[in-house]
Order: structure tokens, then C-alpha cells, then sequence
């Protein structure tokens, strides 16, 4: 890599000094290495236990917004005339 290209690299995060810096990770020490895989693993585990709780938050709020759904168009269709039966049989819900 070209020095402007080097300079231009570097300039734009933290991280990107970072990987510059550790960018072969032969010539590391072993005490630097184990540092270096700490601080991995450390930033994977980060990563992943924010994708998880994204997911489950994504389906806890789509459950959630099922079930109030269902409720509105149960209250709808008491408001109708609908049967108790007929409701708990198309939503799911239980009739009492």
C-alpha cells in the first residue's frame, strides 16, 4: 500500500490504526499474541451478544404485536355480534 493510501487507511477509525499496527501478528510477541487474541475473542463475544439480543428483541416485539392484534380484532368482533366460540375459534384465544 502506497503511503497516501496508507495515511488515507488510518485516518478514518481507531480500529483501522489498530489493524495497521497489529497487521501481522507472526511478529508478536506472546505476550502481545494472547492480548491480541483476548481482545478478539473479547470483540466477538461483544458483537454476537448484541446480534442475539437484537433477534430477540425483534421477536419479542413481533409476539407482542401479534397478540395485540389479535386482541383488537377480538374486541371487534364483540363489538359486532361475534360469538365468544366463533371468536376463540378464529384467534386462538381461549373464550374466557
Amino acid at each position: 500500500m502506497g503511503t497516501k493510501q496508507e495515511v488515507a487507511f488510518m485516518s478514518h477509525n481507531k480500529i483501522f490504526q489498530r489493524l495497521a499496527q497489529v497487521s501481522n501478528v507472526a511478529t508478536l510477541t506472546p505476550e502481545e499474541r494472547f492480548s491480541y487474541d483476548a481482545d478478539v475473542k473479547n470483540a466477538r463475544d461483544a458483537i454476537n451478544q448484541l446480534r442475539y439480543a437484537f433477534k430477540e428483541g425483534r421477536a419479542e416485539g413481533r409476539a407482542e404485536g401479534r397478540a395485540e392484534g389479535i386482541e383488537d380484532v377480538a374486541i371487534n368482533l364483540i363489538l359486532a355480534g361475534v360469538s365468544n366460540e366463533v371468536i376463540a375459534v378464529g384467534t386462538g384465544l381461549s373464550v374466557n
